[in-house]
């Protein structure tokens, strides 16, 4: 399903055509909602970092966040010469009570993630949660219209009516979307 096909149905629910923005506002807070709410296998993206020549042989390193494009959370990282994944540290926990550094280990601060290797590396292997691309043009498309459309469109029809103030049918279309995300859910969420 499409981008113009979810709208014309949560249209043919709202009845109301002069809501046209509105519908297209829920239907993209709909997908963000569902996929900032889950770990679906199908939002990781997979990237490789290439560590810039002068810090090759750095065990520390400072990443800007950007550089991961719809950026939402880690799923892994590990130097492409070592055979285990970076742990997630809190930033008070990458101290030992001794005070030395856990090396192979990184978070996020502010902007930035900050990386401690247990070997330096060329490159880093880096798989990230995204986020939902915005959708705008009819012929726009998310993996979510097509594998589980009723929760999708449930849930918009949901938020919609809400932005209109018609609670009772907000909270029925939330349901259904509640009921149905449950019956879909084991199969498509991995655990985070």
């Amino acid at each position: 399903m499409n981008f113009g096909e979810a709208i014309s149905q949560v249209m043919s629910e709202l009845k109301r055509p002069d809501k046209a923005t509105t519908v297209k506002l829920a239907l993209n807070m709909a997908l963000s909602q569902l996929s900032m709410a889950n770990a679906f296998p199908r939002d990781i993206v997979e990237t490789t970092y290439a560590v810039p020549v002068n810090e090759q042989s750095d065990y520390m390193l400072s990443i800007p966040l950007t550089t991961f494009p719809g950026f939402r959370r880690f799923k892994y990282l590990r130097g492409s010469n070592d055979n285990k994944y970076l742990e997630k540290r809190s930033p008070d926990k990458v101290f030992t009570r001794e005070g030395h550094e856990q090396f192979g280990s990184y978070y996020v601060a502010g902007a930035n993630i900050q990386i401690k290797l247990r070997i330096p590396a060329t490159t880093l292997l880096v798989g990230y949660y995204g986020k939902p691309a915005y959708l705008s043009a009819n012929a726009d498309t998310n993996w979510m219209l097509d594998d589980f459309p009723t929760v999708v469109l449930a849930l918009a029809i949901s938020l919609a009516f809400q932005s209109i103030g018609q609670e009772k049918d907000a909270t029925a279309w939330l349901r259904i979307s509640t009921v149905n995300a449950r019956a879909l859910g084991l199969d498509l969420v991995e655990a985070a």
